[in-house]
């Protein structure tokens, strides 16, 4: 029957038609520039990615060595986070040897600031020179090394520090000290960690800042338009990945802006003359001055130094002759020393 199927014969079904060979091509050419354009735009967004999320979780830097190295007396200590944990370190009485030292300096204890994903001795170099002139040094170990998770790059460190000053007003009887006479050291990302804690925790009397970015964002370029799609998925990453490891966004690493907070307390920044950062740190010191022209704020720069080292090239008796005035005035209200050097506010 025209135009219907009888039953049972099965119907035969109409032949596919081929795909042209250039139909096939084309298709091919667009999944390939499909996947070249994807890989395009997700290789720079995964090395910023990639880049940041490396730097915020570098592996503890610990030598094990301790204070007893430098010929020096010291305490192990332990000291509880507010957010869980602890961090082991050192508590190392001050030990007037000569020189520039002076026993009433023992009434004064200064905190210096892991560096980086630094141990609790990484900073001992710096430190030794501080307790022979007789002030006390409280010393501990960075996140990493503490098993915190992901470094800040100095934000999150505030509440390190502000952690550490507690220790030393919950255990004040015990080691002997003045809780009421507590200053910062802090080299790079513990410089800048120092200058926001500076600010940010009245308990704090003064400040050294040494090395430190004065916007972390600046220094890199997050703060300025793109110059292409590529360096605007570049920059993506970079927040993406600071963002997933600390919760935080990537403006908050901002020192500058914190600085006008320590005034009227003392704040010494030290730079070598071959940091790329030192012209950060004139803008920071231009801006105290300009929220306090009354504060003692002054700038050290080390001729020859690059990023750190500042003992080595300067020699350790400059160094004293540079750092000591900041501790006396902000610990012990001796301002002499420091209005000769940097002049009277």
């Amino acid at each position: 029957m025209s135009g219907i199927d009888a039953p049972g014969v099965p119907v035969e079904a109409a032949p596919d038609r081929p795909v042209s060979v250039r139909k096939r091509l084309f298709r091919l050419v667009r999944l390939a520039a499909f996947a070249l354009v994807g890989t395009l735009l997700a290789l720079p967004c995964g090395l910023g990615m990639v880049g940041i999320l490396g730097v915020v979780n570098a592996p503890c830097s610990e030598s094990g060595a301790t204070p007893q190295s430098a010929g020096l007396a010291y305490q192990d200590v332990r000291i509880p986070s507010r957010s869980g944990g602890e961090y082991a370190g050192f508590f190392i009485p001050g030990a007037p040897s000569g020189g520039q030292s002076d026993a009433t300096r023992a009434q004064g204890t200064i905190i210096v600031a892991p560096n980086y994903s630094a141990g609790r001795s990484s900073m001992l170099y710096e430190a030794a020179p501080l307790v022979r002139a007789g002030y006390n040094v409280l010393m501990y170990e960075s996140r990493r090394c503490a098993n915190k998770g992901a470094l800040s790059l100095g934000y999150r460190d505030v509440e390190d520090i502000g952690d550490a000053l507690g220790f030393l007003r919950d255990n004040a009887p015990t080691l002997g000290i003045d809780p009421a006479r507590v200053a910062l050291h802090g080299f790079s990302s513990a410089g800048a960690a120092a200058t926001m804690a500076g600010a940010a925790l009245p308990g704090v009397r003064g400040v050294l800042a040494e090395g430190g970015y004065h916007n972390l964002g600046v220094i890199i370029g997050l703060d300025r338009p793109p110059a292409n799609a590529l360096e605007a998925l570049l920059f993506f990453g970079i927040r993406l990945g600071y963002r997933l490891a600390t919760g935080d966004d990537a403006s908050v690493l901002d020192a500058y802006s914190a600085a006008p907070g320590i005034p009227p307390r003392p704040f010494l920044l030290i730079y070598g003359d071959q940091e790329i950062t030192l012209a950060g740190a004139r803008a920071t010191l231009e801006r105290v001055k300009a929220a306090a022209p009354d504060t003692r704020a002054a700038l050290w720069v080390v001729p020859g130094a690059d990023h750190g080292g500042y003992i080595a090239v300067a020699g350790e008796a400059e160094y004293l002759r540079r750092a000591l005035p900041l501790y006396d005035c902000a610990l012990l209200d001796r301002c002499a020393a420091w209005d000769q050097m940097w002049g009277n506010p």
